[in-house]
């Protein structure tokens, strides 16, 4: 064998080595699948957000309208995130010394909103309008589930293609590519 075919074989460690690095690559991407597709969707709870916040306390214990904190669900494409002088609209009356209220009113002194953590995801390219659908009287829980139900919100159905056209056709909306592409 010539010196210069010696020099170009790998190593018996530099194949192991690789092989090691394809089969562990392989183990992640696949882990991260099973992982991402069902055993987090399992957990039945949503992010932890930044001031924790249920629904269910909310909603059905309290019996506030979903609208006093979503309130431009309405008139815009999105239903909004209350600024964190509505949630102080109450709080500073009600258990206005605990750890957490306390910290929403530092941030309202600072200016500053809470950082929520996205709950629900459509991508860049889809056009989605809560007024359209509010206007059309479908009613949140066809798309977000019982949120009334929840102490960490999470994303109930798929929010995809499927699910929309699926929506649509069972209501004899349009289903012009147009309607949620421009």
């Amino acid at each position: 064998m010539s010196e210069e075919a010696q020099t170009t074989r790998a190593s018996p460690l530099g194949r192991w080595l690789g092989v090691a690095m394809a089969i562990l690559s392989a183990v992640l991407v696949v882990g991260g699948i099973v992982f991402f597709q069902f055993i987090y969707p399992a957990l039945g709870i949503g992010p932890a957000q930044p001031i924790p916040f249920s629904h269910r306390l909310h909603v059905t214990v309290k019996e506030i309208d979903c609208r006093f904190c979503h309130s431009t669900v309405a008139q815009a494409n999105a239903a909004g995130l209350p600024p964190v002088q509505k949630c102080l609209f109450c709080h500073t009356y009600v258990i206005p010394n605990h750890p957490k209220i306390k910290r929403l009113t530092s941030l309202a002194e600072r200016g500053q909103p809470v950082a929520w953590r996205k709950v629900t995801w459509l991508p860049d390219f889809v056009h989605f309008s809560h007024q359209a659908h509010i206007r059309k009287g479908i009613e949140c829980v066809a798309c977000h589930g019982h949120v009334e139900t929840m102490d960490r919100v999470k994303q109930v159905h798929p929010l995809n293609m499927g699910f929309c056209l699926k929506c649509h056709r069972e209501r004899q909306a349009s289903v012009d590519c147009l309607t949620c592409h421009y």
